[in-house]
């Protein structure tokens, strides 16, 4: 419920129509097959076992074995080396928590400050975490052709790379820009209602989490990942925001360039429209797809209360 009583629109019907959602693409066929079987205390880390099978090859069970800090990186590739402004990206699932002292920080967070009970190790709830999080990956359109994935699943030792410094996770956009932006108004109905509804929504699901942990604890895993699923989304309608503020200022550049300028400014309208345009179709198809999945959750999560 919003701040006058009412409640925030849903665009789940809207979403689904042809008009509000036009672009249309053929089913994507996954590369992958994947299944996490279990996970043991590496030391300090927690190492999980991954069966991979390829679609080109069902036949063969690939495994590898892989930490969190393997997987983190593999995060940080795909949101850095790919053009994400009109994607909804797999919010990555939290770290396990395998020392003493991070197991009584997680039962106090959950079961309230005052408590002396410590939540028990949940290796099984950290398998599924990262089984859905690889299998959100590899269903996914564009992110699922990623080479640096292909090498995460496909080769038997973990990648090479430096490690990921914890602040790299910060959100891309920054709150200046955000509270410049972020009531931009949108020349696409459609857009302008999903971002509202995300928005709020996103608030409304951070204010119930607080309480959601100690109430139901049972259903906080699906709850958290719808939770970060929002703020994905959110932030993905951000950057589409800002690719049309972009694109509107070169249409004002454009306007009053001066005849030496005029190429160079038209220039830059072109390639800023094609980075809005391209945004846009990408960000249809994946607010469709992100939509029918959040409605199908909502109904496990509150279906049987």
């Amino acid at each position: 419920m919003q701040e006058d009583g009412s409640e925030p629109t849903s665009p789940f019907e809207e979403s689904s129509s042809a008009n509000s959602s036009p672009y249309k693409s053929g089913p994507f066929t996954p590369l992958y097959s994947i299944t996490v079987t279990d996970a043991v205390k590496n030391g300090e880390a927690l190492q999980f076992t991954i069966q991979v099978v390829e679609a080109a090859n069902d036949d063969k069970v690939k495994v590898c074995l892989r930490q969190y800090d393997d997987i983190e990186w593999l995060y940080h590739c795909l949101i850095t080396q790919n053009d994400i402004s009109g994607l909804i990206v797999p919010p990555l699932p939290p770290r396990p928590e395998v020392d003493a002292k991070a197991a009584e920080s997680k039962s106090k967070k959950q079961l309230g400050s005052d408590t002396k009970v410590i939540v028990p190790d949940e290796f099984n709830k950290d398998c599924r975490n990262i089984e859905k999080y690889l299998r959100l990956v590899v269903n996914h359109e564009i992110l699922g052709k990623d080479k640096t994935l292909h090498q995460f699943l496909c080769e038997s030792e973990a990648p090479v790379g430096t490690k990921v410094k914890r602040g790299f996770m910060s959100r891309l956009s920054s709150k200046v820009e955000e509270a410049r932006k972020g009531q931009h108004k949108d020349i696409d109905e459609y857009f302008h209602k999903q971002r509202e509804w995300a928005t709020e929504y996103t608030r409304l699901m951070k204010e119930t989490s607080d309480n959601f942990h100690k109430l139901v604890y049972c259903r906080n895993e699906l709850f958290g990942y719808l939770a970060e699923s929002l703020e994905n989304a959110k932030e993905m309608l951000f950057r589409r925001t800002c690719l049309l503020v972009e694109y509107e200022d070169s249409n004002r550049n454009l306007d009053k360039a001066k005849p030496n300028k005029q190429q160079a400014a038209e220039e830059a309208k072109k390639k800023a429209e094609k980075a809005y345009e391209d945004c846009t179709e990408n960000a249809r198809r994946e607010l469709k797809s992100f939509l029918q999945q959040s409605k199908f959750n909502m109904v496990i999560l509150y279906g049987n209360v």
